[in-house]
């Protein structure tokens, strides 16, 4: 399937790049399910509002954030999808773990206060890099960080025990069961077209789910992005993406 990047330093360009090509597909396909994807719930409501502000109407048109687009894939797929579970029945699990350990991140992570929640945010931005265990263990070893790869091993194994029994997991693992049932799910088979915009919480399973999608359905990715310090974290994480060097480019202007 075909997969469009499109930047520009233009916000309102952006929008209106978006609206038109919400517009078009509908317009070609009017029944067919519309992903629209963006990072958070206050984009969102920004894009809602520019509908109605253009008069756009829509039928089956899904505005989603990534962790409902993975909810949505695993159910269209005929899978429930585990629940997130929050950061204190995680740190929780963490704790168990350090508790049964040994070693100087025991030592540490269980006396000082937000040491624990500094360790948990590393484990967990390990998982949303996409970093397996094996991978960590190899990158871990040479960074001099043993400890901390045994650690990472029991906390994947602790969330895996967690889903089995009671379909609790973090937000990594409810987008990498999403990943594995993308090619299943009829609703990105069916649908005219998914499009992602901004480039703020594209970390890698996100990229990683999206690469999926693109397996079944059109991408279109819309992002801010030009020169300067200001277009720094856009610019190096679509880099970072899995499609980025075969992605068809282009760029928004306003009046598109």
């Amino acid at each position: 399937m075909s997969a469009d990047l499109i930047v520009s330093p233009d916000i309102a360009a952006l929008e209106a790049e978006l609206l038109t090509r919400i517009a078009q597909a509908k317009k070609s396909a009017p029944e067919a399910p519309l992903l629209v994807v963006a990072p958070s719930q206050t984009i969102l409501w920004r894009i809602r509002r520019a509908l109605l502000e253009a008069g756009q109407a829509h039928l089956n048109l899904h505005l989603l954030h990534h962790q409902a687009l993975a909810e949505k894939i695993l159910l269209s797929a005929g899978e429930e999808p585990p629940r997130v579970a929050r950061e204190p029945l995680l740190l929780a699990l963490l704790t168990g773990i350090l508790e049964n350990s040994k070693g100087l991140l025991r030592s540490y992570a269980l006396a000082f206060p937000g040491a624990l929640s500094g360790l948990h945010g590393t484990l967990n931005d390990l998982r949303e890099a996409g970093i397996d265990t094996k991978a960590a263990r190899r990158f871990l070893k040479e960074a001099g960080s043993a400890e901390l790869t045994g650690l990472y091993a029991a906390y994947e194994k602790a969330l895996d025990r967690l889903h089995r029994e009671r379909n609790l997991s973090d937000r990594a693992g409810l987008v990498a069961r999403a990943i594995e049932a993308a090619p299943r799910a009829p609703i990105l088979r069916e649908a005219c077209g998914l499009i992602h915009y901004g480039a703020y919480e594209l970390v890698r399973i996100h990229a990683d789910l999206l690469a999926a999608c693109s397996g079944s359905t059109a991408l279109t990715i819309l992002a801010p992005g030009g020169t300067g310090p200001a277009f720094d974290y856009s610019r190096s994480t679509l880099a970072a993406w899995p499609q980025a060097s075969t992605a068809k480019r282009g760029v928004a202007t306003q009046g598109s």
